[in-house]
């Protein structure tokens, strides 16, 4: 800018970058990185100060002496924002118009673009006069090619190699969905986004953190291929995840005694598979063995569980089995143990439907002068509800005399209608008059009522006065307030009775014939039973699986043993 008295001209000459050392960085060791060697921090590397070199000149001419300098740095070549801190410089050495400043602004130097104002005092000048315009900072080519968002283009095998004693690279990311270290291949063959080897003791990829490796792909996300361990995942949520048309595919190549996928934890989750829309969490198949095989030592924890959190739309299960022959679900309790335990809150605790004459449920039960446990079963069949089921029942709680050291049996009762029984105490008025409310959905559950009345605790007759409408009857004494013990009984009439009628006698067909529901109370052996099928296992051949003393041990440097 020309002055009416003076006029100066800056002329930028170099810029030079200078990475200044801090002395010895070091580095520091996490304990729970299994030992890989991360930097204390990123800015500790270098730090953002630079060396800034320019000629001024005054009047045409080039001027030797000492002048005053002021930097201010901008994100505009005019108005904008200032960024960092104003640097002012009082004594600066010119000889022949040059002068050498050293400059820090901070890290400002992230990827936009920079403008540096330049103002000068030099002698019997009143104050500092500001150069126009500002002048662009500019990059080292080679510095260019480094900057963020740069990219590196070649013909060649390799892009980039770096070759270090320590971290050959480290990278940090801070924000949400983005990755520290990205690898993507965009070619139509079998090439791999990110790829790590790593000597016969080493690790080819390691990740540790929220997620430790992420790997995503149109066939295969990540592939792990080792004599020894392929993949390990160690993470304080989850060691591996896996998302896609196969989240994790685990192979043992054949290896006699391998495993396709192990995994181990000491508190946590060993294994978490999510699967969204209509995908499978985990899918697991064997030609002759075991597909999934789980084994739990601790009391209060399943071996294998399964929840099905759907609440409102249809059914779920939280565990489906299925078998074209043999069994789908099979428990077997060892000692005391119970072979299959159901319970529910406010439904069904074990649930068995056939949709042919075979029971819903079947039950054998040793010794054969054991009283059978209860057992509710249903089968839908075309004779009508249910066909040949087998109901036992009876109730068995604490004795309440005694509930530590007894228990106490009762049947419960059994009719060839399906009834259902309300009671009652009810004391009629002055009149001798007493009206009975029951809920509204009693007409609509029973037909074909009966009503018995008993007078308490005294001579009387009582009556029923009208019998039931909507959801009154009225009963009537000869005395007044006269305590009545009253019952009444209906006959079921609902769509599921009227679906599902029931059968009180039938007559045994086909295979049935000549069975019996308890042969050991006829004489007969067990193969008599109703629906029997013969274990499918011998005591010497019960299904079993390997257990975790079995499975190849990982290195102890993986999982923090």
């Amino acid at each position: 800018m020309m002055n009416r008295s003076r006029s100066f001209v800056v002329v930028l000459v170099v810029l030079l970058i200078t990475m200044i050392l801090p002395g010895s960085t070091g580095m520091a060791q996490d304990p729970g990185d299994a030992g890989v060697l991360a930097p204390t921090a990123v800015d500790a590397v270098v730090n953002t100060a630079f060396t800034y070199q320019g000629q001024i000149k005054k009047n045409g001419a080039t001027f030797s002496g000492v002048c005053g300098f002021r930097f201010k740095l901008w994100n505009a070549a005019t108005a904008g924002t200032q960024v960092g801190a104003t640097q002012q410089l009082n004594s600066v050495q010119v000889a022949n118009g040059i002068f050498t400043a050293q400059l820090n602004f901070g890290n400002q130097f992230t990827g936009q673009a920079r403008w540096l104002e330049v103002g000068v005092k030099c002698p019997s000048d009143a104050s500092f006069v500001t150069q126009s315009p500002r002048l662009l900072m500019t990059s080292s080519p080679y510095a260019i090619g480094l900057m963020p968002n740069a990219q590196i283009s070649t013909t060649g095998t390799t892009g980039l190699r770096i070759q270090a004693g320590g971290n050959a690279l480290v990278g940090y990311a801070k924000d949400t969905g983005y990755a520290a270290v990205y690898g993507a291949n965009t070619g139509s063959g079998t090439g791999f986004g990110t790829y790590g080897s790593a000597s016969a003791n080493g690790i080819g990829a390691f990740g540790s953190g929220g997620t430790g490796v992420k790997g995503e792909g149109k066939n295969v996300g990540v592939v792990g291929q080792s004599a020894n361990t392929a993949i390990v995942g160690n993470g304080g949520s989850y060691g591996v995840a896996g998302y896609g048309l196969v989240g994790i595919y685990g192979s043992d190549r054949g290896v006699a005694g391998g495993t396709g996928v192990a995994a181990t934890t000491t508190s946590g989750n060993a294994i978490v598979a999510t699967a969204s829309g209509n995908g499978t969490g985990v899918w697991a198949e064997s030609v002759r063995g075991n597909a999934i095989v789980g084994v739990s030592s601790q009391a209060g924890y399943a071996a294998v569980y399964g929840e099905n959190k759907q609440k409102l739309d249809g059914w779920g299960y939280g565990v489906f089995g299925r078998v074209a022959a043999g069994f789908a679900v099979k428990g077997e309790g060892i000692a005391s143990g119970v072979g299959v335990w159901g319970s529910s809150v406010d439904n069904v605790g074990v649930h068995g439907s056939s949709t042919n004459s075979s029971g819903g449920l079947f039950r054998t039960n040793a010794p054969a002068t054991s009283p059978p446990a209860a057992l509710s079963a249903q089968s839908i069949a075309a004779g009508g509800w249910p066909a040949d089921s087998s109901v036992m029942g009876s109730l068995r709680i604490d004795h309440p005399l005694d509930p530590a050291n007894r228990m106490l049996s009762l049947a419960l009762v059994s009719s060839p209608e399906m009834v259902t029984t309300y009671s009652g105490n009810v004391t009629t008025d002055a009149q001798g008059i007493a009206v009975v409310t029951l809920p509204e959905y009693v007409r609509a559950l029973s037909t074909d009522f009966r009503y018995q009345l008993t007078p308490v605790g005294q001579f009387s007759q009582a009556i029923i006065m009208k019998e039931l409408e909507g959801s009154q009857f009225t009963i009537a004494t000869d005395k007044p307030g006269v305590k009545v013990s009253w019952q009444l009984t209906g006959v079921r009439q609902d769509p599921y009775v009227q679906r599902y009628p029931l059968v009180v006698e039938s007559t045994k067909q086909g295979a049935d014939i000549g069975k019996f529901q308890n042969p050991e109370l006829y004489g007969q052996p067990i193969e008599a039973t109703l629906n029997y099928v013969a274990e499918p296992h011998s005591a010497q051949e019960k299904i079993v699986g390997p257990v975790i003393g079995e499975l190849p041990a990982l290195p102890a440097l993986l999982i923090g043993q």
